[in-house]
């Protein structure tokens, strides 16, 4: 799938390009589209995180991850690493409790 593919089926907003690497550089990935997290995919990361984190980092991976899939999958540290840039885009929020 090609960025601009992906930004006309989920929209500009939604579709992001990392670049991802292992710890020490050996391993370098350019190009990765993900997604922002929606509802959808934050719910299913959520229904799992109390249960098991592996099926939730792979409930969000599965949901928000466009390109690389194997590659990254097969890879712990690069799989982490995407795991986390999608995380960090989960928009939250904020609120006042007023009584």
């Amino acid at each position: 799938m090609t960025k601009q593919d992906a930004i006309e089926k989920y929209g500009e907003k939604r579709v992001k390009e990392i670049e991802i690497r292992s710890e020490d550089g050996s391993n370098v990935i350019d190009g990765v589209l993900i997604l922002v997290p929606d509802r959808a995919a934050y719910s299913g990361y959520l229904t799992f995180i109390d249960k098991s984190v592996e099926r939730a980092n792979n409930n969000l991976l599965n949901a928000c991850l466009l390109t690389h899939k194997e590659e990254i999958k097969k890879d712990d540290e690069l799989f982490m690493a995407t795991v986390s840039a999608i995380a960090s885009l989960i928009k939250i929020g904020t609120f006042s409790l007023k009584n």
